[in-house]
Formats: structure tokens, sequence, C-alpha cells
């Protein structure tokens, strides 16, 4: 008969294995929890954080645990962290309270002072963004919500790419210990004054109508007007479309009411199938 001396994470429950044993290993060591294969270490103040940090180690080093350097977060929580939670017990509040402390957050004022600006507000099919809370703000300031299409990820293709670069940059900034602030002012100057492939002209241009002063020598004004920048972004989304529907194989639509179709259904359980017959109706 042969024991394994490894875990296989291929069985359904190796997960459940590993968070048992790790949680039995860190047993008995106050301001530590573990979820998976992290490991969270908190306390009231700097000093007792490291205190518990170093009785970690050590019992780390005890059970003959090692941990990967390259997983240790080594930044500032300081700076996210806006609130201190005492001993980990929630403490029930009113909904008022709640209001009253919001009236004096100043990044939720920027926020709401921010969304007072759109005629319209875009967001995806998640369930956060589409509270009854959020939906009856959004109407006592006179915004329109909008969803992008469901089950469609290329309406968000212009977020996810700028999410990618931004990502790309903080990651380059926490390799060189860099600030991190710093760095993302840096990264929007860059991208607000760099000209756009599809308008030909940076987005501060079109906002401001005006170039905004870089490092990059120029005596040129705005010369631009909005007419030939609409064109141009019409010219450059339609060629786009274009290329998109050669690629789908898009055709004109040939069903009619009444129509035996095949649609793709959402995966409810194991059971389920992908696609099903449905009677088209219009």
């Amino acid at each position: 008969m042969y024991r394994n001396r490894r875990l296989m994470f291929g069985i359904n429950c190796a997960p459940e294995i590993y968070n048992k044993v790790t949680s039995q290993v860190l047993s008995g060591l106050q301001g530590v929890n573990s979820i998976f294969d992290d490991i969270i270490v908190h306390g009231k103040d700097t000093a007792e954080h490291n205190v518990r940090l170093e009785l970690l180690l050590t019992r780390l080093q005890e059970k003959e645990q090692e941990v990967q350097e390259e997983n240790e977060n080594s930044m500032c929580t300081e700076e996210y962290i806006r609130f201190v939670v005492d001993e980990s017990t929630p403490v029930a509040m009113k909904a008022s309270i709640i209001e009253q402390e919001s009236r004096k957050d100043s990044e939720l004022t920027d926020i709401q002072q921010l969304l007072k600006t759109r005629r319209w507000y875009e967001t995806d099919n998640a369930q956060n963004f589409n509270s009854r809370e959020l939906n009856e703000y959004l109407e006592t300031i006179n915004i329109e919500h909008r969803n992008t299409t469901p089950l469609w990820p290329q309406a968000n293709g212009e977020i996810e790419i700028q999410n990618i670069s931004i990502i790309k940059r903080i990651r380059i900034a926490h390799v060189e210990k860099k600030n991190l602030e710093e760095e993302l002012q840096t990264y929007l100057m860059m991208y607000r004054s760099t000209p756009h492939t599809t308008t030909g002209v940076s987005p501060a241009e079109m906002l401001f109508r005006r170039k905004i002063r870089t490092k990059s020598p120029e005596i040129s004004d705005y010369d631009q007007q909005d007419q030939e920048i609409r064109d141009r972004d019409s010219e450059e989304k339609e060629k786009e479309k274009i290329y998109a529907e050669e690629r789908r194989n898009v055709r004109d639509c040939d069903i009619h009411d009444g129509d035996l179709v095949l649609v793709k259904q959402k995966e409810q359980n194991k059971l389920s199938t992908q696609i099903i017959k449905i009677i088209c109706q219009y």
C-alpha cells in the first residue's frame, strides 16, 4: 500500500483538506486567519501587527512550512483601510447613522459630484450595479441608467483594455518600489495628452479645446473642428464594424415569427444542455 506525500489538487476535496491543515497549523495565533493559500495578519497598530507576524513566521518554521517571497504583500495597508475593526466583531448600525457618516466621507462626495455631471450611466449586468438603491439614487439626480448587452464581453472591450493598462502600470510601480499614486497620475497624464488613433487628437484636446502643456515642445494651437473629429470617428468605427461582420460571417436575418430556432441557454445544473429549441416570437 502506498501513501501520497503530496496533496494532489486534481481531486475535488483537495482545497478543503489544504484549508483544514492550514487552520490546524495556525490554531492559537491571535490576529491570524487563513483563506486557502493566503494568510492574513491584522492588529490594532503596527507594533501589534509586527509581533503577531513574528509569531506566525516562527510557527511556520516549526511546522516546516515555506512562504513564497513573491506572494508577500509589502504595500502599506493604511492607505487603503480607512476603518479600524474592533476585535473583528461586527457592530449593527442604523441606516440613519450610515447616511450621516457617508455625508462626511470626502471620497463618496467626490463620486456623487462626478455622477451629477453625467446624463447617463452605463454599467454591465452585475447585481451590485443594478441594485434597487442605486437605481433609486440615479433617478433622484435625473441620470439614465444603461446596461451593456448581456453575455457579450465585447461591449466592455474599451474598459477592459484600459484596466489592463492600469494594472500593468501598477505592477511596474510595485516592482520598481515607486509611489503608486504618483505613477498613476503620470500614466493618466500620458494617456490624456496622447493623440487617439481613431479621432486623431488627444482626449484633453477634445475636452478643453486646447493642447495641455507637456514636455514635448510644440507651438501649434488647437484648430480641430468637432464635426471633423466626429466624421473621422464614424469612419473608423464603420471600418471596425465591417471587419467584425466579415470575421463572424454576419448575414441578413431570415427568421420569421413562428419558426423553430436553436437558442443558447445559461447552464443551470449539470444536466442542462447548452442549446434548446424554442418557437421564435417577435
